[in-house]
């Protein structure tokens, strides 16, 4: 078998790999190293024995073996580099000795026939991704990891349990995001760092508990939990509370998350809320109607994505509606302010059950796409302070009128009106300005074009 290897002049790294490789390979002993790509894409071994003597194997040096099951490896390593075992679908068994103190990013990543994993005593980080997309029911952290990385047990569709030591101080960027079989996790009160999207997807959790060392919470930690009903605050936590389930920030001025699960039709959010963090509401199938109080500021991207909201009166303290805010709610019915200046990208594309929309005077922007997708949209009142309108805001609908205001069409800088069915719409537009928008590029193709005041 050592025939089929390739080393370095000294013969003690393996550097690669001959045609002819097949089957369960042994590292030859006295081989200091397995240097970085070595075997990849190599899908013809089945198993890999690597000697004590193996002190380093680097990078991606098995990633894409998809015919490899078993790995037995050498004592003497430290790390599980990055990428090693990436994408080995078919592997099964590996041994993870103690003395390893780090698993790598994208160590085991995607390698889904992966079934169990025992992470030794030592490990004390484990990398961005390292086993995104593993199948693996449990996992035991052992006393003394330290971070949880970005991504590190996404996907991991099959874990139900998860038990995080009192040594873990911070939790990654969607470390554990897409886990919808977890039912429980307890948070211990050494973490003090809950990161973006970190349980985000956990559909089977009910229950979450914040203890009194979290100082960060990222947004939409816990969103698309589609049966978390509440989320309990440590009162001594100084950062953030708990109100009938919702979380909040301290001072109760940025809600923060509502819980997905909650069974509730109404929601009053509270006097002195001045900003809905992003991602806070989506997507609360139960919740019908919600009432957002005078002096609500700002509502982030994304904040009632795929609700079930069926109507909504913003308040006149809002000025902009951020991307996707309720793209691909239930939405019927939605009173403007005319404090509003800007709605932006997506803002409600894919809104399927909106039939008027009434812009406000002193709207200045709309963003591209912003009602794309509104198969049920007739209606459309656009003000004469508008300054901008994207590609397709009122794309791919079955548009009746388009009411128009706006005298000078020199600003439709985009042609807005591309994916709109025109053969089936009429245009209005304001007395006086027939000839020019009958003779504008954008325009001509209407059904029809009527003047009005």
């Amino acid at each position: 078998m050592e025939d089929f290897l390739i080393y370095n002049n000294d013969r003690t790294e393996i550097i690669g790999f001959k045609e002819e490789i097949q089957g369960d390979i042994v590292i030859p002993d006295g081989i200091l190293k397995i240097a970085e790509r070595a075997f990849y894409a190599c899908d013809t071994i089945t198993s890999v024995h690597i000697p004590d003597s193996v002190t380093n194997i680097g990078c991606f040096a098995f990633c894409e073996c998809y015919a490899l099951r078993s790995v037995h490896l050498p004592s003497n390593i430290s790390c599980i580099d990055t990428g090693v075992f990436e994408s080995c679908r078919k592997l099964q068994s590996i041994n993870i000795h103690q003395g390893i103190t780090e698993i790598g990013a994208f160590a085991f990543q995607m390698c889904d026939s992966l079934s169990h994993i025992n992470i030794p005593e030592g490990v004390t980080r484990i990398g961005n991704n390292a086993f995104i997309g593993c199948n693996f029911e449990s996992v035991e952290l052992p006393m003394g990891v330290e971070t949880i990385s970005d991504c590190a047990f996404c996907n991991c569709h099959e874990l139900r349990h998860i038990i995080i030591p009192n040594s873990v101080t911070t939790i990654g960027n969607e470390a554990f995001s897409g886990c919808n079989k977890i039912e429980e996790v307890e948070i211990p009160n050494t973490v003090s760092e809950i990161g973006y999207k970190a349980f985000s997807g956990c559909d089977s959790l009910q229950i979450i508990e914040i203890p009194y060392s979290v100082s960060t919470i990222g947004f939409g930690a816990f969103e698309y939990c589609k049966n978390l009903k509440q989320i309990r605050v440590s009162k001594k936590n100084c950062n953030y509370l708990s109100c009938e389930g919702i979380l909040f920030d301290k001072e109760m001025k940025t809600l923060i998350q509502y819980p997905n699960g909650k069974d509730c039709e109404l929601y009053k959010v509270p006097e002195g809320v001045e900003t809905i963090a992003p991602y806070a509401f989506g997507p609360a199938s139960l919740l019908k109607k919600i009432e957002l109080p005078e002096g609500l500021r700002s509502i982030g991207k994304e904040a009632f994505q795929n609700t079930h909201i069926e109507d909504i009166k913003l308040p006149s303290s809002i000025t902009i509606i951020e991307d996707s805010t309720f793209r691909q709610s239930k939405l019927c019915s939605i009173t403007f302010p005319t404090s509003l200046s800007r709605i932006n990208d997506f803002a409600f594309c894919d809104c399927r059950s909106l039939k008027t929309i009434n812009l406000p005077e002193g709207l200045v922007h709309i963003g591209k796409s912003a009602f794309c997708f509104g198969y049920a949209l007739e209606k459309v009142y656009i003000p004469s302070s508008i300054q901008y309108i994207g590609s397709g805001a009122f794309g791919w609908n079955n548009l009746k009128e388009l009411h128009i205001k706006i005298e000078d069409i020199e600003v439709f800088g985009d042609d807005f009106t591309g994916y709109i069915k025109k053969e089936n719409c009429s245009l209005y537009v304001p007395y006086g300005t027939k000839y020019a928008y009958s003779n504008h590029p954008y325009f001509k193709d209407f059904s029809e074009i009527i003047t009005e005041d």
